[in-house]
């Protein structure tokens, strides 16, 4: 029996006749369609051997309140097992990430866990597809379309298609593909944006962590909890901008990107200090930069601008699990923002280098928002000063968490001249946060005060005289700046 399968959402039935030519068991197949233009595509089956499906088997969907969940998680049972949660053994890390985010601490969520093996026959039909999660996540969207603070977070490494062709799809997880991608460049904000209607803001605030094992959870999981409870200390106002280029000009450019945007983050609302390294790479080759100086002390946000991939940028600045590099920043965990190619690319069988900053025990980083696939500067530029703008100037967004401030900017670019073409839809798309989907940058909304030992020298106005004046507390501002 053959099957015209040229359209797989119509497929055609194709009864074969005798094709006395090629002998007395040719047989000949007729598309009853066909036209000279356009070629057809037959799949032959043997109707005396047909595939017997495996037994019926019971399925129990799972009743989910689509309105009354804001923090989504999707997961996988092989992240259901038990960690160490510092010395004390918990039995399943998946759920303990669920606890927190609904407990107070944790922003008292309406959190759901389900895992894609759920999503597979409650949201398309059995079979293992990234669109069973697209189908959930653009259900869940419909269920509160005006409540903007929802969250989706895809716990689990999903493997790019493009690694090993469809390996993954076809023969099985192995252990690494449990909450699947989409496409080439990775997209995690596809699941719940209209693409179809070139609309690329997400529905859900999304972020993913691509975890593999249930104590890289934990491992996460603890540093959040150590960060959501900190106070307005004043390490929190300081930012670290990484500049990496290949030539004199490149770099020169790349730096005057990075130097306008400092000048943001030190105008109100943040009032913020930047310190900035840049470097010329050598032939081609990256150079290496220790930032334990700056990491140790205390920073909130590390941006990097320049050349990259998922494992090497042209200002290398090292893994924490590098014992040389002495990254020691036990509850002080910054996010980073790597502005290049492939910086934010972990959907891979590999270990990365971002993977290895998100999963480090009490050290490292806690988000990393970038780009999964290619970046290009003149996109790259306009995306941080809108982001930028967004982040640290804007009082509407100020505070918001990363995966909002993002959405955003989404929402202003993608009708513009630059990114309404291919590169700068992938650019949009393909850019994503590896993060908790909640976590915003340290924003006050007060300006606040942090009491010191110190010294103040008045100065009269006429300058004819100073006085030094000893007092147990020395003022250091570290909450919101207000202009003027």
């Amino acid at each position: 029996m053959g099957y015209d399968i040229h359209d797989p959402w119509n497929v055609q039935r194709i009864a074969p006749t005798a094709a006395q030519a090629l002998g007395p068991l040719g047989r000949r197949f007729v598309f009853p369609s066909a036209t000279e233009e356009q070629s057809r595509r037959l799949l032959l089956a043997d109707a005396q051997r047909p595939f017997t499906p495996s037994p019926a088997r019971a399925v129990r969907f799972r009743a989910i309140n689509q309105a009354a969940v804001n923090f989504a998680i999707i997961s996988h049972r092989q992240l259901y097992g038990s960690a160490m949660d510092g010395a004390t053994s918990v039995p399943n890390a998946a759920k303990e990430y669920a606890k927190f985010r609904a407990s107070t601490a944790g922003g008292g969520y309406d959190t759901l866990l389900i895992t894609t093996a759920q999503l597979y026959d409650q949201f398309h039909y059995g079979e293992r597809s990234w669109l069973a999660m697209r189908h959930f996540g653009l259900w869940l969207a419909a269920g509160a379309p005006n409540n903007a603070n929802r969250y989706l977070l895809l716990l689990g490494k999903g493997i790019v298609p493009s690694e090993g062709g469809t390996g993954y799809r076809n023969g099985g997880e192995r252990g690494l593909d449990l909450v699947p991608t989409s496409s080439r460049a990775v997209s995690d904000n596809m699941l719940t944006a209209n693409f179809q209607a070139d609309d690329f803001v997400p529905k859900l605030r999304t972020g993913r962590l691509t975890v593999t094992t249930p104590q890289q959870v934990m491992n996460y999981l603890g540093k959040l909890r150590t960060h959501e409870a900190l106070g307005p200390e004043p390490w929190r106002k300081n930012v670290l901008h990484l500049v990496g280029g290949l030539s004199p000009a490149e770099t020169a450019d790349f730096r005057a990107v990075m130097d306008r945007n400092k000048a943001r983050v030190e105008r109100p609302l943040f009032g913020g200090s930047v310190s900035t390294e840049t470097r010329l790479t050598p032939s081609g080759l990256p150079a290496t930069i220790n930032i334990s100086s700056y990491l140790n002390a205390g920073i909130s946000l590390m941006t990097y601008f320049g050349h990259g991939s998922n494992n090497t940028f042209a200002l290398n600045f090292g893994a924490p699990s590098d014992p040389a590099n002495n990254y020691n920043n036990q509850g002080k965990y910054p996010f980073f923002y790597l502005n290049g190619c492939a910086a934010n690319h972990t959907f891979t069988s590999g270990y990365t280098i971002v993977e290895d900053w998100l999963f480090a025990s009490q050290k490292g980083a806690l988000g990393s928002l970038g780009e999964y696939g290619f970046s290009y500067p003149d996109q790259l530029e306009i995306s941080i000063d809108t982001v930028y703008k967004l982040m640290f100037n804007n009082p509407q967004f100020y505070g918001k968490p990363i995966t909002a401030i993002h959405a955003e900017a989404v929402r202003r670019l993608q009708n513009t001249t630059y990114f309404n073409n291919d590169i700068g839809v992938e650019q949009l798309l393909g850019t994503g946060w590896q993060g908790d989907p909640a976590l915003a940058l340290f924003a006050p909304a007060l300006p606040d005060f942090v009491a010191r030992l110190g010294v103040v020298v008045h100065h009269a106005r006429s300058r004819r005289w100073s006085r030094k004046s000893f007092i147990q507390q020395f003022c250091a501002e570290c909450g919101r700046i207000e202009p003027g």
